[in-house]
């Protein structure tokens, strides 16, 4: 009986946590902040003088500005897709796989008991 109140007890947990939902206040804050983060890169990266003053590597500015900006942005968007970890995308926990799992477990315990 103590292990069924407790399994009652892990799954009213688990539930709670399903079903809390993503803020998604803090998804829009992070995609404003780094837009206006990646908008401003090139007004410091056109700044750098690689090389020196009589190299043209001012034009690397360009493709290092695109690939900061693409790390970044990359990075948000993971963010906010591991934000809702049950969700029925493709980076989700497989929860309905989990659940089919653990019935099976439990269902093959019962009939060596029973």
């Amino acid at each position: 009986m103590q292990h069924i109140n407790r399994f009652y007890d892990i799954q009213g947990k688990a539930e709670r946590i399903k079903n809390t939902p993503f803020l998604m206040i803090y998804s829009a804050f992070t995609k404003i902040i780094v837009s206006f983060y990646v908008v401003l890169i090139p007004l410091f990266i056109g700044d750098i003088d690689l090389g020196g003053e009589e190299s043209s590597f001012e034009f690397l500015s360009v493709p290092i500005m695109v690939i900061i900006s693409t790390a970044f942005l990359t990075i948000n968007k993971l963010a906010n897709l591991f934000g809702e970890p049950f969700s029925e995308n493709k980076t989700a926990v497989a929860i309905d796989d989990i659940c089919t799992t653990i019935e099976q477990n439990c269902n093959e315990v019962k009939a060596k008991l029973g």
